[in-house]
């Protein structure tokens, strides 16, 4: 093939891809830019742009109540109710006010017969709670001439139980710090015996009453706190 007829074959190849580049723009419809800061435009709208709202409070520090918040508020003991209101202080031995003695008012409806009804006079009902406030001070309104048995209970001090106490009466409560009582239970050969059962009592001028129940380990020991 000559030279010449390569060149006119090239020409006619250019243009062909010439005439089909300008007809394929002429049939494009044009582009619609779109709004400002639209996915079809690049540039970006900075007066749309928003960070997220802040956190209320995100700010702020961690307010932690203390334990005064967490009390009842304190009791002016000279107004209380004389007939209604059971009510006092929860002190210490040096006389300094205990707060937060968990204070529970027992009901026990079998002891009003005596031992005419030994099953019944074991049984307790929750007749109200509350805690001393950062005084000390306590008071729960009770029936006129309710009785109720008080147990007064304080991680740091040993439980305290007041009995046949009277609504409208004054309580002066002193807790003193917790004892133990430790028991070894061994067989007439010295050795430990695990699961023995104990139980002590609280001896009153009526039958005797269990406070506590418990049992040996393997090793034969028992704590009563």
């Amino acid at each position: 093939m000559s030279r010449s007829v390569l060149s006119l074959l090239l020409l006619a190849v250019a243009i062909g891809l010439a005439v089909l580049f300008l007809s394929t723009t002429a049939e494009r419809p044009p582009t619609d830019p779109g709004p400002a800061g639209s996915a079809d435009s690049d540039e970006v709208d900075f007066d749309r742009t928003a960070s997220a709202p802040p956190v209320a409070g995100e700010s702020d520090e961690l307010t932690v109540p203390s334990v005064a918040d967490l009390l009842p508020p304190p009791v002016d003991l000279e107004t209380a109710d004389r007939d209604l209101d059971l009510f006092g202080r929860v002190i210490d031995r040096d006389g300094t006010p205990i707060p937060g003695v968990a204070i529970t008012l027992l009901d026990r409806p079998g002891r009003r017969v005596s031992t005419l009804h030994m099953q019944a006079y074991a049984e307790v009902e929750i007749s109200a709670e509350t805690k001393s406030a950062a005084d000390g001070t306590f008071s729960v309104r009770l029936l006129r001439g309710a009785l109720r048995d008080v147990r007064f209970t304080h991680p740091d001090y040993a439980e305290l139980e007041l009995r046949q106490c009277l609504a409208g009466e004054r309580l002066e409560v002193v807790m003193f710090p917790a004892g133990t009582i430790d028991l070894l239970v061994l067989d007439e050969a010295g050795e430990p015996i695990p699961d023995v059962t104990l139980r002590t009592f609280f001896l009153s001028n009526i039958p005797y009453t269990c406070e506590r129940s418990g049992s040996t380990d393997r090793d034969g020991r028992a704590r009563f706190v």
